[in-house]
């Protein structure tokens, strides 16, 4: 089976969308270079007090890091075929395939869209020197990723069971 067949235009949507996010957030970090100040707080307390701070252009990191993530995670999902290359927690019917690797894909392009969003949201909040709010947003991440994963892997787990050979 080609890896096409495990691909839909939610997938396609999902990655444009998560790469659209990443671009946003590098014209963030670049205006941030040209307008702010020359030292900006770039890191906060857990109660959004500035605690570290650098030069404008450290806006430039975050989304450099979340790119290379963001690469990586398509990378995979355009690359590896997934009959071959992905790691299932159970052993996958023939007959199901197609069901469950589309919802192994649509976790790994959700998962791309979630560290995109959560990148945008902190250079954002890194470009205005305001700490206040992130880190219950980062908690909202975490569980977020976390239900994800999880929610992902058992729905292909149900595709897996139904009307296939256990």
């Amino acid at each position: 089976m080609r890896k096409k067949a495990y691909r839909t235009r939610l997938h396609v949507f999902l990655e444009i969308a998560a790469w659209l996010c990443l671009l946003v957030s590098f014209g963030i970090a670049i205006y941030g270079m040209n307008v702010l100040p020359d030292t900006i707080a770039i890191h906060f307390t857990l109660d959004g007090a500035a605690d570290g701070y650098g030069s404008p252009g450290s806006l430039l990191l975050m989304p450099i890091i979340m790119t290379l993530c963001v690469g990586g995670i398509s990378l995979t999902a355009h690359i590896l075929n997934p009959e071959e290359q992905f790691n299932m927690p159970f052993r996958v019917n023939e007959s199901n395939k197609i069901p469950v690797y589309r919802d192994m894909c649509t976790m790994l392009f959700c998962m791309n869209l979630e560290i995109a969003l959560f990148t945008l949201y902190l250079e954002i909040k890194s470009f205005g020197q305001n700490g206040e709010g992130i880190l219950p947003v980062t908690g909202i991440y975490i569980a977020l990723m976390a239900l994800t994963i999880v929610g992902f892997c058992l729905k292909a787990y149900r595709n897996n069971r139904r009307g296939g050979d256990d």
